[in-house]
């Protein structure tokens, strides 16, 4: 085995354990710190770090969740390659300090943990300060928060929490502020529902037996847009079960669109769960203006797929 395959396998060892979980109440980038003194120092004085700043920007997607059993839990889970970890690990060797070379796994982990929690706290900012310094239009700043995250999500409202604090919006106590965020993220979400369904009022139906394949594709895209929904992307030929890729209050969705004159099979729950791995999406669903078989039901229910009937869509319209 190479040097580069000893690498490898060692990273593949350690690289479930980024970022698995953080107390909730608890500043995740305090709990990285904490991870390893010896690479928290290391890491401040180091020019190396840039490197792995860079790394985490480039290469790290990173999915931020609650624990569904532990509701004061935070999970991130980190989709980037053994190999890539390993070429990584190579270029400080051979560009910093001596002391990569000594550094064990856990060690090494701590410091890419670290990076990738400040430059997720980075992207957020970056999002959040499109929003101009002097306003404190509280609708603004959410509806421009839904744009990018869930309002479930424990770990973004945390961070939406000290930016409001900074700009001396909210002030107290962090969990008193935490909880009017969520009351007033949920009255932010009714509202922006209740316009949408005003401007859907008297809109002309379209019927969606008449349509093609692309074009009922098209529509779908139309729909979802009229709804609300980011189109991150429209995707034609090989697109790995994922026609239509949407955002909306932070959760990213793969849709399987299925123009029939027959019910739906497994087929298409089957395209819509790799879609859903392969676009690193947080859910997925097929959406036909026909029915699903009985096979496709059970399928989707155990993949946690979202169905959507022709029955369905015409309410959606």
């Amino acid at each position: 085995m190479g040097a580069l395959d000893q690498a490898i396998d060692s990273v593949s060892k350690t690289i479930d354990s980024f970022f698995e979980k953080f107390e909730s109440g608890r500043n995740c980038l305090d709990l990285a710190k904490k991870t390893n003194n010896r690479a928290e120092s290391f890491s401040r004085k180091d020019p190396a770090y840039h490197f792995v700043l860079a790394y985490a920007r480039k290469h790290c997607i990173v999915r931020i969740e609650n624990d569904e059993e532990r509701e004061n839990v935070i999970k991130m889970q980190v989709n980037h390659s053994a190999q890539k970890i390993a070429l990584l690990r190579g270029l400080l060797e051979k560009e910093a300090r001596p002391i990569f070379r000594a550094m064990d796994d856990n060690e090494f982990n701590a410091i890419l943990n670290l990076a990738i929690v400040e430059t997720e706290e980075t992207k957020f900012k970056e999002k959040m300060n499109k929003i101009d310094s002097s306003n404190k239009d509280l609708k603004k700043i959410y509806a421009n928060f839904l744009q990018y995250y869930s309002a479930n999500s424990i770990w973004h409202i945390q961070q939406l929490r000290e930016w409001l604090k900074s700009r001396g919006i909210k002030k107290g106590k962090d969990d008193d502020i935490d909880t009017k965020i969520r009351e007033e993220l949920a009255e932010a979400i009714h509202d922006i529902e209740i316009q949408e369904f005003k401007d859907k009022l008297g809109k002309e139906a379209i019927d969606i037996d008449a349509l093609n394949g692309h074009e009922f594709e098209d529509y779908i895209a139309s729909l979802l847009k009229e709804q609300g929904y980011d189109i991150i992307s429209i995707n034609r030929g090989h697109d790995h079960g994922g026609d239509i890729i949407i955002q909306r209050f932070g959760n990213k969705i793969a849709v399987q669109t299925k123009r029939m004159n027959k019910p739906v099979g497994n087929a298409a729950v089957k395209d819509a769960i790799s879609a859903r791995m392969h676009y690193s999406c947080d859910d997925a669903w097929v959406i036909t203006n026909a029915q699903f078989t009985t096979e496709a039901i059970k399928l989707a229910k155990s993949g946690k797929i979202r169905l959507i009937s022709g029955s369905e869509l015409k309410e959606m319209a």
